[in-house]
C-alpha cells in the first residue's frame, strides 16, 4: 500500500474510532442521567484527549515518513478507543470507593453503637445495685443512645430491641425516673420540665405539625408516659395523645388520629 493511501485509511480508522468513543461517552452519560455522582473530571479529560488525539494523528500523518507511519497512527487510534472508556472505568472506580468507605462508615456505626449499650448495660446494672437514679443529664443521654440504636435503615442489625429492653429494666428498677426534672438545647427551651415533657416537646409535637411522627419516637413515649406525671397541666395534650389511635404513615412514620 503507498505511503498516501495508507495515511487516508488510517485517518478515515481515526476518525471513525473517535466517532464511536464519543458515541460511547454520550451513551454512558444518558444511561447515568440519575446516578448521584457523575464523573465529570474524568468525562471532560476523555473529550479533549479524544479531540487531541485526532487532531494529532492529522498532523502525524503529514509529517511522519512510511517507516514510522503505521506505529504511530496506530497508536495513537488504540489512546483514542481507550479514552472512550475512560469515564465509564472512573465511575467503576468511584463506586468501588463509595462501597468501601460506607462498609467501613456501617462498620464503625455498629460498633460504636454496640460499644455504647453495652456500656449502658453496665452503667445501668450499676444503679439497680446500688438503687442510684439517672440524672437529667444521664436519663436524657440514654434516650438519645437508644433512638440512635435502630439501625435497620443502614442495612445493619438492630439493635433498638436491645435498647428499649434497657430502658424497660431501668425503669423498672426505678433508676429512670421520666419526671426528672431536664434542660432543653433548643433556644426555645427556656425553663427547665420533666424528661416526659421534653422528650414529647422535642419529638412527638414537631411530628404532629407535619403529620409524621417516628413510630420509633411513639413507642418510646408511651413507654415513658407509663410512669410519667401526667396529671400536670401542661401534660394535657400528651394524655390526649395516648388517647388517639396511631395509624402507619409513610415508612416508619405514623400518624395520630
Amino acid at each position: 500500500m503507498t505511503l498516501p493511501s495508507m495515511r487516508v485509511v488510517l485517518l478515515a480508522v481515526q476518525i471513525v474510532v473517535a466517532g464511536l468513543s464519543l458515541a460511547n461517552i454520550i451513551y454512558f452519560r444518558l444511561n447515568n442521567l440519575l446516578a448521584p455522582s457523575q464523573p465529570e473530571a474524568a468525562t471532560s479529560s476523555a473529550v479533549v484527549a479524544i479531540v487531541g488525539l485526532t487532531i494529532a494523528a492529522i498532523g502525524v500523518s503529514r509529517k511522519a515518513t512510511a517507516p514510522r507511519l503505521p506505529t504511530i497512527l496506530a497508536l495513537l487510534i488504540v489512546l483514542t478507543g481507550a479514552a472512550g472508556f475512560v469515564p465509564r472505568l472512573t465511575a467503576v472506580y468511584e463506586a468501588d470507593v463509595a462501597a468501601r468507605l460506607r462498609e467501613r462508615d456501617d462498620q464503625n456505626a455498629e460498633q460504636i453503637m454496640q460499644n455504647d449499650l453495652t456500656r449502658w448495660s453496665t452503667e445501668i446494672d450499676a444503679r439497680l445495685a446500688e438503687h442510684r437514679v439517672l440524672s437529667g443529664d444521664e436519663a436524657w443521654a440514654l434516650l438519645d443512645a437508644i433512638r440512635a440504636s435502630g439501625l435497620r435503615y443502614r442495612g445493619l442489625v438492630n439493635r433498638r430491641p436491645e435498647a428499649i429492653a434497657l430502658l424497660q429494666k431501668a425503669m423498672e428498677g426505678k433508676v429512670f425516673d421520666p419526671n426528672v426534672i431536664v434542660q432543653g438545647k433548643r433556644p426555645v427551651d427556656t425553663a427547665p420540665r420533666p424528661l416526659f415533657l421534653q422528650f414529647y416537646t422535642e419529638t412527638i409535637e414537631i411530628g404532629k405539625r407535619v403529620h409524621a411522627v417516628r413510630a420509633a419516637d411513639w413507642q418510646l413515649m408511651q413507654m415513658l408516659a407509663v410512669g410519667a406525671d401526667l396529671t400536670r397541666p401542661e401534660a394535657a395534650a400528651l394524655a390526649a395523645d395516648l388517647g388517639r389511635t396511631a395509624k402507619p404513615g409513610a415508612g416508619d412514620f405514623i400518624t395520630l388520629d
